[in-house]
């Protein structure tokens, strides 16, 4: 009691420059994969029961 804190870096910050790195990372590596799932059809992502 009676103290105080100095903050010399916002935790915030930091994880939001991690996120968008981590982002940017993950596209680029799953870009093509991206591209072909936006390629489908529609038909192509209903579940279909069984016949």
């Amino acid at each position: 009691a009676g103290g105080h804190c100095v903050t010399h870096l916002d935790g915030y910050y930091v994880e939001i420059a991690v996120c968008f790195v981590l982002g940017v990372v993950w596209y680029l590596w799953q870009r093509n994969g991206i591209k072909k799932l936006q390629g489908l059809d529609g038909s192509d992502w209903k579940a279909r029961g069984e016949q």
